[in-house]
């Protein structure tokens, strides 16, 4: 009966380790459930945002751009010359802006 007893005694700690193990396993997949979850949210509520942000930004920002060589180019043409090389400074400054943005 001895060995009996240390098989039963085995087998029950055997069958208690497989079920920690089990409730282990579902604990990190509900976790994994509740991570995946929260990770969709940040993108939902907050990549999402930030990336219509940039691009109306960068739609702003060109609009503008487009506005200042034509006002450069008109003052360039009515002989109004405030600054030397104003659209190679100009445009300088403006590329070094988008190129900023793009990082």
């Amino acid at each position: 009966h001895g060995y009996q007893t240390k098989l039963q005694v085995l087998e029950r700690s055997s069958q208690d380790d497989s079920q920690r193990i089990w409730d282990n396993l579902n604990e990190l997949q509900e976790l994994t459930n509740i991570t995946t979850k929260n990770i969709e949210d940040i993108y939902d509520k907050d990549i999402l945002r930030l990336q219509n942000f940039q691009n109306v930004f960068e739609g702003d920002l060109s609009q503008m751009k487009n506005e200042i060589k034509g006002a450069l180019r008109n003052e360039a043409v009515g002989g109004l010359n405030l600054i030397e090389n104003p659209n190679t400074e100009l445009e300088a400054k403006m590329y070094s802006i988008e190129e900023d943005l793009k990082k």
